[in-house]
């Protein structure tokens, strides 16, 4: 039930490619925001399930508001800069060069220049 609200509300922050590797880090954070809880924690984290569950069967649609705050009231504080960290990561990850990659890069870059200079100048 908190899968999807969880999906969606990643999906708002418009993540791009980098959605997906934010989203299992998500679902890891939850399950052990979840595993770890304490019994008073464990109390409230069912409560709020079981209220969005009553509240299903009553042909209430819980609005994805009160949803994202359950999950809001699950997730700790320090989950949400993680799930940035993950996601500027993942964007550092696909804009920098490779380790390798920079030498063939600089000599793609060198021929290119090569061509565009003979075709405009040596013609």
């Amino acid at each position: 039930m908190l899968l999807p609200v969880l999906r969606d509300w990643l999906m708002s922050w418009e993540l791009g490619t980098s959605f997906e590797t934010v989203y299992i880090e998500a679902q890891t954070l939850l399950f052990q925001q979840i595993q770890q809880a304490t019994t008073s924690q464990d109390s409230r984290i069912e409560e709020l399930l079981s209220q969005n569950e009553q509240s299903a069967e009553a042909g209430h649609q819980p609005g994805k508001l009160q949803l994202r705050e359950k999950l809001a009231e699950i997730l700790k504080q320090e989950d949400w800069p993680a799930l940035a960290r993950i996601a500027a990561q993942d964007v550092e990850k696909r804009i920098l060069p490779h380790p390798g990659q920079e030498e063939s890069k600089q000599h793609n870059n060198t021929f290119t220049v090569f061509v565009i200079f003979n075709r405009y100048w040596c013609v």
